[in-house]
């Protein structure tokens, strides 16, 4: 069940134009439950160098609860936030 979850959700994200936009990358689906990821760029921040844009967040929290409410009503959101580090 959770492969057919997480496949439901890359297609959704290979489809998507806005998420193709943002880099957002479908990582896991589980039920009620899932794991998303932006690589972190210029584009993506206030200015160079400063703090990723808080939109660019907001639509991952939007997006992730697309993916987690495919079949469930119920969620928790939780965001997990990983020092923007430009390579």
């Amino acid at each position: 069940m959770a492969d057919d979850l997480l496949a439901v959700a890359r297609d959704r994200a290979r489809s998507n134009r806005f998420w193709q936009h943002l880099g957002i990358d479908v990582v896991d689906v589980r039920e009620a439950w899932a794991k998303l990821r932006v690589k972190v760029s210029d584009e993506l921040r206030n200015a160079p160098g400063a703090p990723v844009h808080g939109g660019v967040y907001a639509a991952l929290v939007d997006a992730a609860i697309g993916c987690a409410r495919q079949k469930y009503r119920a969620f928790e959101i939780r965001l997990q936030r990983v020092d923007d580090v430009l390579q």
